[in-house]
Parts: C-alpha cells; structure tokens; sequence
C-alpha cells in the first residue's frame, strides 16, 4: 500500500488529476522495487560470470535492463489509465486505487463531499426499475415513481443521484445526524470490528450509553430498552403502557404512520387508507380527528 497526500484536494472535478496522480504512484512504486531487483541481478553478473560470459558485464546489456524495467515499469499498471474503474473515492480524504492482487493506493484529500464507497452504476435506471418492479412489493412506496430518482450516494443533508444532481433531503428520518457522518461510520466501522453481538453479554459501551441517556431524563426514568428501530421501540412502548396501566385501548391520531409491525400498522390509518381491500379498524383502537379536520368541517 503506498499513501501520499496530493498537492491539492481531490475533487469530483479532478478524478482525471487524480487517476494520473495514481497511476504515476504506481509507476514510481513498480520501478523503485524493481531497481533493487536489477541491482540483485548484475551483482550475480559480477561475481558469477565475471570470467565467462563477460558480455552480460558490459554497459550496453545493464542499459537493455534498464530499459526493460522502465517498460514494464509503465506498461504494467496501465489499466488505471484505461479503465476508470479501478479508481474509487472514499471520504475521510482518501481516494483509493485498487491494482493486481491488493495492491492499492491511498490518496489523501480534504473534500467531505465525496463518498468512501463504490458508487458505481451496475444497471441502467430502467433496468434497476424494472428489477425493482419484479422483485421488491409494490405496496413498499417508492417516491416519484412516475421518474424516480436514482440516489447513489448521500453526504449531510443532501443526496445524490447517478449524474451528481444534489437534492435537499428533507424526508429522511433515518440519519439523524446527517448523511455519511465521518464520526458516527467511524464509531460504527471500530465497534463491528471489535464486537457486534447483543446485550446479553456484558459491554462497557452498553452501559455507558445507557448512563448517558438517563442523564437527560427524569430522575425516575434510569433504565434503558435498546430497540433497532422507531418500529420496535413503539412497540415497545404499548407493551409497557399495557404493562403498567392494564389499559388495551389505544388512541391514535388520523392519517398517522407509527410503523410497520401489525400492532402499529392497526394504529396507522395513514395505512389502513392506501389499501385495496376494506380494512376494519380493531376495536381496542380509537381514532382521534386532527385539528384541521375540525376547521374545515
């Protein structure tokens, strides 16, 4: 692995600066190992043939070496130069360059709005639609479906597409702390690396957490339940309403999403609206009227 910082930041504008840059790395990198390499072989000239043969001695043939490097030293990683794929750019300011069995470079840069990941196209839009339409649920929303966007990559608050159109994304509820954040895949990328497993076992950070979460709550809320998503954490929520009140009815308000688990798709007649069959309401279940119904009525 050979890592260098270029002398200016690359850029989604400089990839063509940045492939060069790599493949130059390359190149100065197969031509300094194979220098020891020659150096090896005409010091076996010398103290092998130094009496016979005395033709593999001379300046001329060292200068045929030399120049048998320099060609493989250039020709070898040519492919970077041909095929744009092999360079992907990574964010934490680094551009990377995979080549033969490993080899690879790392470029460092100072632009956050490139991604870590290979953020190549396998199919056409059309095709990933059609793929989609074959084997992804209709009834799983795909917005603008009439021209959908491709997103191929998210960084902050913005999202971009396969021609790096940038949108505002103001429908995520997902990341909460922004797209791509360089601490949060850091914190995420050591902890997978180290232990991923689940709270059964004893953890510092399982209960350091938790520690840091009661903090911002009432004195008599210290324990903490740790759910994958909003989904099981409303559910969990209605168990232990259920649990303490020994209440099952429900209030919910209309027209609201609360998840996808049966015990909240019941809940959501944002749901219940959009589906072909009749769907009866559970009795335990009472929807609430939104403000704005009352002043239109």
């Amino acid at each position: 692995m050979v890592a260098f910082t270029p002398l200016r930041p690359v850029t989604k504008d400089s990839r063509l600066f940045c492939v060069i840059r790599a493949y130059l790395t390359v190149v100065a990198t197969t031509l300094l190992s194979s220098s020891f390499l020659l150096q090896a072989v005409s010091r076996l000239f010398y103290s092998v043939f130094h009496t016979y043969r005395r033709s593999l001695l001379t300046w001329n043939f060292h200068y045929f070496l030399i120049a048998v490097q320099w060609t493989v030293g250039f020709l070898t990683p040519i492919t970077i130069l041909i095929n744009y794929d092999h360079v992907i750019h990574r964010t934490d300011r680094i551009m990377a360059s995979p080549f033969g069995n490993g080899f690879h470079i790392e470029i460092t840069h100072n632009d956050n709005d490139e991604s870590e990941f290979d953020i190549k196209e396998l199919y056409t839009r059309e095709k990933t639609l059609q793929l989609r339409n074959i084997y992804i649920p209709n009834c799983i929303e795909l917005f603008y479906r009439h021209s959908p966007l491709t997103i191929v990559r998210c960084q902050g608050t913005y999202m971009y597409d396969q021609l790096e159109n940038r949108y505002l994304d103001c429908i995520n509820n997902v990341a909460h702390v922004g797209h791509c954040h360089s601490y949060v895949n850091k914190q995420i990328y050591r902890q997978m690396g180290a232990c991923a497993t689940n709270t059964r076992y004893l953890h510092d950070n399982t209960v350091i957490l938790a520690e840091k979460l009661s903090r911002t709550l009432p004195e008599s809320l210290q324990q903490i339940f740790y759910t994958n998503s909003a989904s099981e954490a409303n559910d969990l929520a209605i168990r232990l309403a259920r649990g303490f009140t020994g209440n099952y009815d429900i209030l919910a308000l209309d027209n609201a999403y609360h998840g996808h688990i049966s015990t909240l798709v019941e809940l959501s007649t944002y749901k219940f609206k959009k589906m072909k069959k009749p769907t009866k309401i559970p009795e335990h279940v009472h929807i609430v009227s939104i403000m704005i119904e009352f002043i239109n009525s």
